[in-house]
């Protein structure tokens, strides 16, 4: 299970209800459209702040040193009921957003408060009270699946990939991310534009007066044609060489898509039954069709755990390699266990090997929008569970091309 609906989970109507009375609202039905747009505003933050290694390292000590373990679960509808617990939990609320969200918290706030019509000081109550419960969910899930750093990163990837599933129109631009922030900078590019006009006329007369010199000087100039001298009688005049057809090479872009890709500069040092050089030719190759899985071998992590041993790193360099060559292509990150221990553990545990290895291609240049990672747990084996080395053949992670243009 993912924190997006892991936190979801926790929100029942008695819950909502109370947080809805806590921020001012009447109807329970307000506050769970709130919260379902205070919850990914909370986790668009976590992106932005903690992205990559070192913000990973920063929210697993924030989690640790805030006292993030999950408890506050246990009776999250009584926290929010108000109370002194409520008010120490706002009041920490508070000094989380400006953490988490910097110079982006007013804009973050009105948002909210504007989208649930709760006004400015209902989003801000909201805010401050949604915050604490995402920690709280991350946090147990930190603990029960024993994460450091790398298996936090790979969930903050899986978020960024979810984001633009889950987020409520205008978010964006109030997070600052994505499209939608551009557009609070089109009032101040309008308005340099104008004091740009005024001058133009000055720089465009001078350049025409000066193109129309140009084009005058060069017809003066065109020089008479030649006028070849008649042969002597009785001389042939010598026989003038057939003209040559001129050969038109056509533009890049117009040349046939069905010649394959040269990548021979990508593959140059890789083994040829590398899964980097397999996915270089697949890409390659015009005739190819979306759809093709293939098992990242070489990638290897701490026995039960997300975290990425360091030997994974050649093959995640190469295979960032082929995907940042071929932009266009989109791909599905799936991890598998064997059937050993518990299902649930197990999906949760290939879930987050899946986003540590989208976090690692994210960190190597490959945009996250690109990919998607799910865990499939022991559901697909491909091998007997039955004895070692087919375990060890479950244990994987597939890369699966999903969306594949024609190269050219």
């Amino acid at each position: 299970m993912n924190i997006f609906d892991a936190v979801k989970a926790q929100l029942s109507d008695q819950v909502v209800g109370a947080l809805a009375t806590t921020i001012g609202s009447d109807a329970t039905s307000t506050g769970r459209s709130a919260t379902e747009a205070a919850l990914p505003a909370v986790l668009g933050g976590l992106v932005s702040k903690f992205a990559g290694s070192s913000g990973a390292a920063a929210l697993s000590d924030l989690l640790r040193n805030g006292g993030f373990d999950g408890s506050l679960l246990d009776n999250l509808g009584g926290a929010l009921s108000g109370g002194r617990q409520t008010t120490q939990l706002m009041d920490d609320g508070k000094a989380l957003t400006d953490n988490i969200f910097g110079a982006r918290s007013d804009a973050v706030t009105e948002f909210l408060g504007g989208f649930a019509g709760l006004g400015r000081q209902g989003g801000s109550k909201l805010l401050s009270l949604i915050i604490p419960v995402v920690l709280s969910a991350l946090g147990r899930e930190v603990r029960a699946s024993n994460l450091g750093a790398s298996g936090i990163a790979g969930i903050i990837g899986g978020l960024a990939a979810m984001l633009p599933r889950i987020s409520p129109p205008g978010l964006a631009a109030a997070l600052g991310q994505g499209a939608g922030a551009t557009e609070a900078q089109a009032a101040t590019t309008a308005a340099s534009a104008v004091d740009r006009r005024a001058i133009w006329p000055w720089i465009i007369v001078p350049l025409i007066a000066f193109a129309l010199f140009l084009v005058l000087r060069k017809f003066s100039q065109v020089p008479a044609p030649a006028v070849e001298p008649a042969p002597a009688p009785g001389i042939e005049a010598p026989a003038q060489p057939a003209p040559q057809e001129e050969t038109i090479v056509p533009p890049a872009d117009e040349l046939s898509t069905t010649q394959a890709v040269d990548i021979s500069d990508l593959t140059a040092g890789m083994p040829a039954d590398s899964v980097a050089f397999e996915l270089g030719q697949y890409l390659a190759d015009p005739s190819s069709e979306a759809g093709r899985s293939f098992v990242l071998a070489g990638l290897n992590f701490d026995s039960g755990t997300a975290v990425l041993q360091a030997g994974s790193a050649a093959t995640l360099d190469d295979v960032a390699r082929i995907l940042d060559r071929f932009g266009d292509v989109e791909l599905s990150l799936n991890g598998h266990t064997d059937a050993s221990g518990n299902e649930s553990a197990n999906q949760r545990l290939s879930e987050q090997r899946a986003n540590a290895v989208m976090q690692a291609l994210v960190e190597r240049g490959i945009a996250a929008s690109r990919m998607s990672a799910a865990g499939l747990g022991s559901s697909q084996p491909i091998a007997s569970n039955d004895d070692a080395d087919g375990r060890a053949r479950n244990r994987r992670t597939e890369l699966i091309v999903t969306a594949l243009k024609p190269a050219g």
